[in-house]
């Protein structure tokens, strides 16, 4: 399905068939081993993205895209570190 306003190709990894999750802990244990890993932390309404490829960093030109259960998507572009944050309008919802 092509959900993207410019009519681009969505990317379907294979190999992130599973998710970390903390509910109500402010523990950051997180083991990075997949051939993605997307880690978020949130610090009031701000949701900060931090992703890994093959467990480093990706680059400053690298985008993701975050689908809302509402419908709508954002692209985001990281910075020299490979996070990103992002206000949540719907703190209850899967992003």
């Amino acid at each position: 399905m092509d959900r993207s306003a410019i009519k681009g190709k969505n990317v379907r990894p294979v190999d992130f068939p599973c998710a970390g999750y903390n509910v109500e802990s402010k523990a950051k244990a997180f083991i990075l081993y997949r051939f993605l890993d997307i880690v978020t932390s949130k610090k009031e309404k701000l949701v900060l993205v931090k992703a890994f490829k093959e467990n480093v960093q990706v680059d400053s030109t690298t985008k993701l895209r975050v689908f809302n259960p509402e419908n709508w998507e954002k692209s985001l572009s990281v910075n020299e570190k490979g996070e990103r944050g992002f206000y949540a309008d719907n703190e209850r919802a899967l992003y």
